[in-house]
C-alpha cells in the first residue's frame, strides 16, 4: 500500500518549535528549504537518512526516541 501520509510527526514538530521557534529557522539549520520541510512534515515526500541523522544531531534526539519521533504511524 501507499505509505505516504502515514507518518505522524507531531512529536517532531514539537521539538522543532521548542528548539528553533519556527519551521523556517529549523529548515535553514537543516540545510533544506521551508517548502521541502513542509512537504516532508505533511507526508507529501519522505525525509532521507542524511536529513534524519542531522535532525537527530541538531535536535539532540536520544537513540531510544528515534522510533517514536520519526516512525510513528498516524
Amino acid at each position: 500500500g501507499d505509505l505516504l501520509n502515514k507518518y505522524n510527526y507531531r512529536k517532531l514538530r514539537g521539538l522543532i518549535i521548542e528548539k528553533y521557534y519556527t519551521l523556517g529557522k529549523f529548515a535553514n539549520a537543516l540545510g533544506i528549504g521551508s517548502t521541502t520541510l513542509n512537504s516532508r512534515l505533511t507526508g507529501k515526500t519522505f525525509f532521507n537518512q542524511i536529513e534524519i541523522e542531522k535532525m537527530v544531531d541538531i535536535l539532540d534526539i536520544k537513540k531510544d526516541d528515534i522510533n517514536k519521533i520519526f516512525f510513528t504511524h498516524s
